[in-house]
Parts: C-alpha cells; structure tokens; sequence
C-alpha cells in the first residue's frame, strides 16, 4: 500500500504567491491592453469599412468576410437567411451558426483562408442568385 504524501507548506505557500502574482499581472495587462484599445482594433477598422459603404452590404462586399466572424454574424449583416451558409457550405457542427468560420475550419481540419474564401464566394453567391431571380 502507498503511502499518501503530504504537500509541504512551504510548497503551498509558493504555490500560492505565484497564482497572487500572476493575476495581478494578468489584471495589469488587461487593463494596459484595454487602454491602448488593441482588443478592439481591428473589429472598429472592419465596422468603418462597412460604415464606408453607406449603403447594404452586397456581393460586392463579401471579401469583407473574415476568419473571426461566427456565422451568424456574417448572416446578419449580409441579411442572408439564417441557415444559407449552413447549406451552401455542409456545415454540419452542433454550434452553428455561433461558431467563428476560423474555428469551424480548425476544428474539421480545414485550411482556414481556404474556407474563409468559400465563405466569402457563398455569400457572392446568394446575391447573384437572389438578385436574378
């Protein structure tokens, strides 16, 4: 029969100054990242480049489709119906259409630029089929 080990105190007491110390660091760089509004960045760059367009957003503005958007975000903003990529693209993950493109690609080992542009070709695609009907 083992013997159970006893964990020193000196052990635990370390062990709990660096979990202390690490999330004060953790907290100190959130809020450094926050104040230089990094996390934001590029959601804020792509917001104005669809503001830039003053108008609904059309085949032409598929290239906007990134990696970092969920489905349904891409589905709200092109106002495609709700299960489209769905079909158009055989997704068949539980988590659709809240599940980033960029993740669906990792998680069916898929090269995400690769899906990323048949995202971008299915939304292209609902319009030139919506608009010559």
């Amino acid at each position: 029969m083992k013997e159970k080990k006893e964990v020193s105190k000196p052990f635990v007491i370390v062990l709990l100054i660096t979990i202390v110390f690490l999330a004060v660091f953790c907290v100190r760089e959130y809020r450094r990242i926050s104040r230089l509004d990094l996390i934001n960045a590029y959601k804020e760059r792509f917001a104005q480049e669809v503001g830039e367009h003053r108008g609904p957003l059309g085949a032409k503005d598929a290239v906007l489709v990134a990696s970092w958007m969920t489905f349904g975000y891409v589905n709200m903003i092109f106002k495609l119906p709700p299960e489209y990529l769905q079909n158009d693209l055989a997704i068949s993950d539980g988590g659709y259409p809240n599940v980033s493109i960029g993740h669906y690609a990792k998680t069916h080992a898929l090269d995400q630029k690769l899906f990323v542009v048949a995202a971008q070709k299915a939304v292209a695609a609902y319009f030139a089929t919506t608009t010559a009907q």
